[in-house]
């Protein structure tokens, strides 16, 4: 790493990153962190934020609410 903007992109693009992202809107939308039932689901979620919606939040919001865990069956 040369400086601190090569330590931000390599944290910002990490798997860790993205599952926190994701746990904070979990936690705001269905309310507690995933429990061991929606891992699976949740799983999907995190991954989906770095592959299909590019860490676009409105994207992953979208498919949050899509999900069994928030209501719909």
């Amino acid at each position: 790493m040369n400086d601190l903007m090569d330590w931000a992109d390599i944290a910002a693009n990490s798997d860790q990153f993205a599952k926190s992202t994701v746990q904070t809107y979990w936690r705001l939308f269905v309310g507690h962190d995933p429990t061991p039932s929606e891992s699976e689901e949740f799983d999907a979620l995190w991954r989906a934020f770095i592959n299909d919606h590019d860490y676009r939040i409105e994207l992953m919001l979208l498919a949050l609410i899509e999900t069994e865990a928030y209501g719909v069956p």
